[in-house]
């Protein structure tokens, strides 16, 4: 039984995150021995590791730059003797890999899962830094892989492309429930456009309003459900105020039932700056969702343009919105377009596929 410790700041409710949970619960079924290494809480997902089976520690660290993490990190490795030390996201692959190198770790492995565009030198150095502990990168795009060998001391023998995988059961096509369409005031005969993201710059979300309102002067009675929550909340909500958009556009707020507020949507749209490999779209496509998308990261490896979603290659108000507007004046395109993009989910994107490339990858490195 090989044993695999992950490493990660938090568990909280994000993408990343998200991946991490699923990671572990199907390596755990599969019969590796999985353990999760919070260095600073355990966050909100407490709960849902214990369902699962999978081990969860907690280092109750408070920075970053506590140097007593690395020693915490050597003795939970050397005393465990793990087979493989995993770590995510940036500034902690040193101080996860480090220790596990020195504790003699067979397979040390970071990853990355975004176009970091924020980065500046001193992160660069960081990362860099890191790069002289790992044995392998996982990367999950080939977006981010092009970007990984640009920016950081990396031969291209060590990076690893593995796609995100979906929970094909859990996110399916669904008739639309009349609960959750009372749950958000709609009708059954409201035509829905949503996204589901984090309330953050790098989301894009003021230019998703203004979308909606281009839509709106095509369909006044359009909903919109954002769902998520975050930072920029408040402002986002002024500016739909601004624009007279308070009829259509529903907060949701964060949600623990996204596969169900998905299927109460017409047509997914998506308008982040930067991405690695979306989770977000990958759920919508599982649900049938056509999706209108723009050009950022991985996303066209995920979207073949007029077949399973549309991609739009410029942050164009009036370009993004005529495609949401087609979208909306033809239930047989959105219906074949979520056909073709759920058969797309389940041929590259599932989460079997994903567990199995995990699992050959740990025992093939580790033999």
């Amino acid at each position: 039984m090989k044993k695999i410790l992950f490493v990660i700041p938090r568990l909280a409710n994000a993408g990343t995150e998200t991946h991490l949970l699923l990671l572990s619960k199907g390596l755990s079924e599969r019969g590796f021995d999985v353990t999760i290494c919070c260095l600073f809480e355990i966050g909100i997902c407490d709960s849902v590791c214990k369902q699962f089976g999978f081990k969860i520690i907690c280092l109750n660290k408070t920075s970053i730059y506590d140097l007593s993490i690395l020693h915490s990190l050597y003795v939970l490795i050397k005393n465990n003797k793990y087979d493989v030390v995993h770590a995510y996201l940036f500034g902690f692959h040193y101080l996860a890999l480090l220790p596990a190198k020195i504790a003699g770790v067979c397979l040390t492995v970071s990853s990355r899962r975004e176009l970091a565009t924020w980065k500046k030198l001193h992160h660069h150095l960081l990362e860099n830094f890191g790069n002289m502990f790992v044995d392998k990168v996982v990367t999950c795009s080939e977006a981010v892989s092009t970007y990984v060998l640009r920016t950081e001391i990396l031969s291209k023998s060590k990076i690893l492309r593995i796609y995100n995988g979906i929970d094909l059961e859990k996110y399916s096509q669904r008739a639309k429930e009349k609960k959750g369409l009372c749950a958000f005031g709609l009708k059954e005969t409201d035509l829905v456009i949503g996204n589901v993201a984090n309330f953050s710059i790098e989301k894009n979300h003021e230019f998703l309003v203004e979308v909606i309102k281009e839509v709106k002067k095509h369909f006044p009675d359009i909903k919109c459900l954002l769902v998520g929550d975050g930072y920029l909340r408040r402002e986002l909500e002024q500016q739909v105020d601004n624009l007279g958009l308070n009829k259509n556009v529903i907060f949701t707020g964060e949600r623990n039932d996204v596969e169900h507020v998905l299927n109460l949507i017409d047509v997914f749209l998506f308008t982040s700056k930067t991405e690695g490999l979306p989770n977000a779209i990958l759920e919508a496509m599982a649900c049938a969702l056509p999706v209108v998308a723009v050009d950022a990261g991985g996303i066209s490896e995920v979207i073949s343009s007029g077949k399973d979603g549309i991609v739009v290659n410029s942050f164009s108000v009036k370009y993004f919105s005529s495609n949401v507007i087609e979208l909306l004046n033809d239930s047989n395109i959105r219906k074949q377009m979520g056909k073709t993009a759920r058969q797309t989910i389940e041929s590259k994107f599932s989460f079997n596929r994903m567990i199995t490339d995990y699992e050959e990858f740990y025992k093939k490195a580790t033999s």
